[in-house]
């Protein structure tokens, strides 16, 4: 079955999944998401279907939602959509059967929903993942509260309210990724795959994995991230990392001055709530604080402004409503 921009094979024991929307950076419509979910939901129990495959053609993964839509009124035409998409995290999650995904390229919002709640999550070169909801005012949804809170120390809420796109050494320390493959040996290994029924998963990625070289950017600035983003509330942490005086810090802080504070505090919230929460309760909570979000005056305005700053027409100049964090 395939409508185009998102095709499915069923294939030597495996179900295939191709993202081909690369106007869009591969990011999904109300229509691809609900082709995926039901399609997963199929494969859940399909006796011809024992592993999984996702991959994005035109070395791009995924860039996530199509937030375009999101930047009117309509809100209430978005919730399938978005149903859909938490859905998917929940499939992937809770998946029975193996999954690989391919995260070769831009790897953002859905995109990360789609492949670290998996087992086996390629990274390339190419790779750049992160979770950039706090930046167009709103707060990194599709389970990121569950994985990045996982990351080594506090890089995970780092991660989640700065808004930071990471590449592949940072991936790898992060144990968002599994395995880190050369692009050029993709095909070599998805061949590897195919031909083996999805048998023996292990032994062919670990066949096919380079460890990377050097020391991952994160490892030279983990101890200022724990320390300075180890506190109680934002406002703490913009107090620590105004105090710490080094490069990366002041760095930092300006980074998240650019960032809806609204969304920082949310992000925070968030985070800390689902310390203690399942992956599903995660979803669950997603779907509830999105509700509470898009139909909250302020909220909703803070997340116009973003999608229409960043995204629409693109002049990377929000101009918040919420006022700033006072430290």
């Amino acid at each position: 079955m395939e409508n185009n921009q998102i095709i499915f094979n069923i294939e030597n024991s495996g179900g295939w999944v191709t993202m081909n929307r690369p106007k869009a950076m591969n990011a999904f419509d109300d229509v691809m998401m609900k082709s995926l979910a039901s399609t997963l939901q199929e494969w859940k129990t399909a006796s011809d279907v024992t592993y999984v495959v996702i991959k994005g053609e035109h070395k791009i993964f995924c860039a996530g939602g199509d937030l375009k839509g999101i930047a009117g009124d309509n809100f209430d035409a978005l919730l399938p959509a978005i149903k859909n998409a938490y859905k998917i995290v929940s499939l992937v999650h809770n998946f029975t059967k193996p999954s690989v995904a391919i995260m070769d390229g831009i790897t953002m919002g859905l995109g990360m929903g789609m492949s670290i709640p998996g087992p086996y999550r390629i990274i390339t070169e190419n790779s750049k993942l992160g979770m950039p909801e706090a930046a167009v005012g709103f707060f990194p949804d599709i389970g990121a509260a569950y994985f990045f809170n996982r990351c080594p120390g506090k890089i995970g809420l780092y991660l989640g309210l700065t808004a930071t796109i990471i590449g592949p050494q940072d991936a790898m320390f992060t144990g968002l990724g599994t395995h880190y493959v050369p692009s050029e040996e993709i095909e070599e290994l998805l061949t590897r795959i195919r031909m083996a029924h999805g048998k023996n998963l292990d032994e062919i990625l670990q066949h096919h994995h380079r460890p990377y070289e050097g020391k991952a950017p994160f490892e030279a600035h983990q101890h200022i991230i724990d320390d300075c983003f180890n506190q109680p509330s934002v406002e703490k942490i913009f107090q620590a990392l105004a105090q710490n005086g080094s490069e990366f810090a002041a760095q930092t802080l300006s980074r998240l001055k650019a960032i809806s504070p609204l969304s920082l505090r949310a992000t925070f919230d968030l985070f800390k709530a689902a310390e203690t929460m399942t992956m599903d309760e995660v979803i669950e909570e997603n779907l509830n604080r999105y509700l509470k979000w898009v139909t909250t005056p302020e909220s909703r305005s803070e997340l116009q402004e973003g999608v229409r700053a960043l995204l629409i027409e693109k002049d990377k100049n929000p101009k918040w409503l919420s006022p700033p964090i006072e430290y």
